[in-house]
């Protein structure tokens, strides 16, 4: 059962505030574990391509666009999280793809 915090009680709103910072800091740390191993960064490109993150959602069936589109939001919040956990892991990814496919 979750406690109810009072907005007006700032030292519960601000305990609040720091124990959502400090889960975001560890989920944040626990992406950039993962992207500082080759085979992390490998694993994290495939999930993004198969998000489809870098092509066309839409398609003659509407309904097919928006499950597309539902992905791809899914690659897109990835994405924002590399960037903020690991921004040199991104590029190191795309350049480990192109790579890969020589």
């Amino acid at each position: 059962m979750s406690r109810t915090i009072s907005e007006s009680d700032e030292l519960q709103v601000k305990s609040r505030q720091e124990k959502n910072k400090s889960v975001r800091d560890r989920d944040l740390d626990d992406l950039a574990l993962v992207l500082s191993q080759k085979e992390g960064r490998r694993t994290v490109w495939r999930l993004l391509e198969f998000c489809g993150v870098y092509k066309q959602s839409a398609v003659q069936s509407g309904s097919f666009t928006y499950f597309n589109e539902g992905q791809r939001a899914v690659g897109l919040f990835l994405i924002a999280d590399i960037m903020e956990a690991m921004p040199d892991a991104y590029l190191l990814m795309m350049k480990e793809n192109k790579e890969s496919k020589k």
